[in-house]
């Protein structure tokens, strides 16, 4: 039946549908040959788009020591929180240091800041600075930006960005913005430095580190809490770390001066 459709000529239709098995016939070998018509046209552009990118791309591979970003997609609670989509954000994080090789495709990096160990393929590592990596901190996940604020959680921020830092207080949240009530300190040395509560003169300039609002003669507050509100928007581009600890003396414990090392010359430091 099938030279009826493809050597013979055509039949009238009405007399193709009166022959139901030849009929049938015609239908399985039509649809036989526009698969296979599919499935190899599938392949050529398979290979066309192979062969393009290849002219460009080379095959990617990292040596021990290498500096790579690393992909760590949030958890469903993660993003529970950021009430954003999954596939709408993705997280790198870095820079990270190549340590060890386990396959052609697949490595061991650890985290130079948290020293936590990751093992990536290829498609999950970067090159440190590479454009390709999502780095608007709006866009990519990271818990630094997108984890709920707390009140009373200790912060590092800045007044503006590439000014120098303050070590902040989380006193009051909004699903737009934060308050935070500065602490400040007078050493030098991060890790001997003792925070204290930073507190503005009631119509003056006067700021003072006291662990209590200072007062005058009358008992009166002559001083007021040192704030500083910040839109959760912009945050991204003032904020230097998250969840600091102050030990009961008030200094930084050694996880948070950790977090803070690679930028420790940046913090303000007052008077004394």
């Amino acid at each position: 039946m099938a030279s009826l459709l493809l050597e013979g000529p055509l039949l009238d239709e009405k007399k193709l549908i009166q022959l139901p098995v030849e009929f049938a016939e015609a239908v399985a070998v039509s649809t036989r040959a526009f698969c296979l018509l599919a499935q190899t046209h599938d392949q050529f552009v398979k290979l066309e788009t192979a062969a393009r990118l290849n002219e460009k791309g080379s095959a990617r591979t990292f040596k021990i020591g290498d500096k790579v970003k690393v992909r760590v997609p949030p958890t469903a609670a993660q993003m529970e929180a950021t009430g954003r989509r999954a596939k709408h954000v993705t997280a790198w994080r870095g820079p990270c240091t190549v340590v060890e090789r386990l396959s052609q495709t697949a490595y061991v990096a650890v985290d130079d800041t948290s020293k936590r160990r990751y093992e990536r393929v290829l498609s999950n590592l970067l090159p440190y600075g590479a454009k390709k990596a999502k780095t608007n901190a709006n866009a990519a996940f990271s818990p630094y930006y997108s984890d709920p604020f707390v009140q009373d959680e200790f912060l590092a921020v800045r007044d503006e960005p590439g000014g120098p830092f303050y070590l902040a207080r989380v006193s009051s949240v909004t699903d737009k913005a934060i308050t935070v009530h500065y602490y400040g300190c007078t050493a030098i040395d991060l890790a001997s430095a003792v925070f204290k509560p930073c507190w503005h003169e009631v119509g003056g300039d006067q700021i003072v580190l006291d662990f209590d609002c200072p007062y005058n003669e009358d008992k009166h507050p002559q001083f007021v809490d040192y704030n500083g509100t910040m839109d959760l928007k912009d945050l991204h581009t003032v904020l230097v770390a998250r969840k600091l600890e102050l030990t009961k003396g008030h200094k930084l414990r050694y996880r948070s001066l950790r977090a803070l090392a690679p930028v420790h010359d940046q913090l303000f430091r007052f008077d004394k």
